[in-house]
C-alpha cells in the first residue's frame, strides 16, 4: 500500500508524467521481479507507439518499439488499442501478426511472450 500511496502523492502533487511512469515501472519491478515492464504511449495522429518508461526490458527492444508505426487492424493493436480496448496476452510473439516486424528484436532480447493493457479515458480514447 505504501508504493501505491507514493504514486498517488506524486500525481496529486503534479509530478511530470514521465516521472510518474518511471515510478510505476519501478513499483511493478518490486512486485514482479522476474518480469520486465515497458510503458508505451500511443500517438493517435501518427499511429505510433512512443516509449515512456521501462525497467527490465532490453534497451535494444525498447528502441525497436519506440516510434513503431502500428499496422491497421492487426494483432495487439486491433485487440488492445483500437478494437476491443482490453488486455491482450500474446503467448507467442513470433506468430502474432502485430509482432511480425519485431520478431528479430524480440528474439535477440530473449522475449517470447507479452501482454498489453491499454489505458483509456472515460470517452474511450487511448493514452
Amino acid at each position: 500500500m505504501g508504493q501505491q500511496n507514493q504514486l498517488l502523492r506524486m500525481i496529486a502533487c503534479g509530478a511530470a508524467v514521465g516521472e510518474v511512469l518511471e515510478a510505476v515501472v519501478a513499483t511493478l519491478a518490486t512486485l514482479f521481479p522476474e518480469a520486465g515492464c515497458a510503458v508505451l504511449l500511443f500517438e493517435d495522429d501518427e499511429v505510433v507507439l512512443r516509449h515512456a518508461a521501462s525497467i527490465g526490458v532490453p534497451e535494444a527492444f525498447v528502441r525497436a518499439l519506440d516510434g513503431a508505426k502500428l499496422p491497421v487492424q492487426t494483432g495487439a493493436r486491433r485487440d488492445s488499442s483500437h478494437g476491443l480496448r482490453r488486455c491482450v496476452h500474446v503467448s507467442q510473439l513470433r506468430s502474432d501478426g502485430f509482432w511480425s516486424g519485431f520478431c528479430e528484436a524480440a528474439a535477440s532480447a530473449g522475449l517470447t511472450t507479452c501482454w498489453a493493457e491499454p489505458i483509456c479515458a472515460e470517452a474511450g480514447q487511448l493514452f
